[in-house]
């Protein structure tokens, strides 16, 4: 079905007010009195003062729905994404939601725990679970963008290489280095289509830090082509406070290990030319 989005004008208020308290009330329905007044109060004022992020679905010129967006932090909060009963299961919602996601690389979401066919397509999408509270589930998801995580905190990536035998990984520092051996893998790795994943277990996981080595073991890994131009390595390690060998002389890092994750981006053109390289 075709549909276009709109900015929201001052005579869409009204239809605006209704969609998010319906979207509020739907999975919150026994709420106290007092609790539903205050929610009341503060959509008509929130609506009203921020009129500007809100764009309106349209079909044949007919309002059927609302998007709105703020943003947040190092990204886009999609903080509602709503359409009227007879416009659903259409694609019209995941057609914007991608839309979205094609314009921003960091994008979070609240989902009511009770909405499963919504958590089910925003897990689909990639959107993975950060924060939860009683009712609701707060996603989060990071659009192509290669990031390094270590206990927990984002140290940033400088430079991805790969090679015939090594993927290697550096942070923004330059003190710390991911390298996985890919060497026996290769036939493994150009098997995968377009969008799909692979998991695939490499020889070896070698973590450094100012060049000393440690061997580590993945708990989750995987590859995905995203599309013919496009192919991500993912890389998560748990628990490397016990399952760690380090390989210097000291026998430990001046810094304790406690996790990692790697997310790296590479165009499939290099792999190509890898492989061309490799049956010379």
């Amino acid at each position: 079905m075709n549909f276009e989005l709109k900015e929201a004008e001052l005579s869409d208020i009204p239809k605006l007010i209704n969609y998010k308290l319906k979207s509020i009330f739907a999975y919150a329905p026994n709420l106290p009195k007092e609790e539903v007044l205050k929610i009341n109060n503060y959509v008509k004022n929130n609506i009203r003062q921020n009129l500007e992020s809100i764009q309106v679905i349209c079909v044949n010129k007919k309002v059927i729905g609302c998007v709105i967006l703020e943003n947040i932090d190092d990204g886009i909060l999609l903080d509602e994404i709503y359409l009227e009963q007879a416009y659903r299961n259409q694609k019209i919602g995941t057609k914007i939601i991608n839309q979205i996601l094609e314009n921003n690389d960091i994008v979070y979401l609240w989902v009511y725990k009770l909405n499963t066919k919504a958590l089910s397509l925003y897990q689909r999408l990639g959107f993975n679970i950060i924060e939860e509270t009683e009712e609701r589930y707060y996603m989060k998801i990071r659009n192509n963008l290669s990031f390094m995580i270590l206990n927990g905190i984002d140290i940033g990536i400088s430079k991805i290489e790969l090679d015939k035998s090594d993927l290697r990984i550096t942070d923004q520092s330059g003190k710390y280095c991911l390298q996985v051996c890919v060497f026996y893998n290769w036939n493994d790795i150009n098997k995968i289509r377009n969008n799909q994943k692979e998991e695939i277990d490499f020889n070896e996981y070698c973590l450094s830090l100012n060049n000393e080595p440690a061997l580590i073991w993945p708990t989750k890994n995987f590859v995905e082509k995203i599309n013919a131009d496009l192919i991500c390595f993912y890389l998560e390690f748990k628990d490397l406070s016990n399952t760690t060998h380090y390989m210097n002389k000291r026998g430990y890092f001046d810094i304790k290990l406690k996790s990692l994750i790697v997310k790296a981006y590479i165009d499939y053109k290099d792999i190509v030319d890898i492989n061309k390289r490799s049956n010379k």
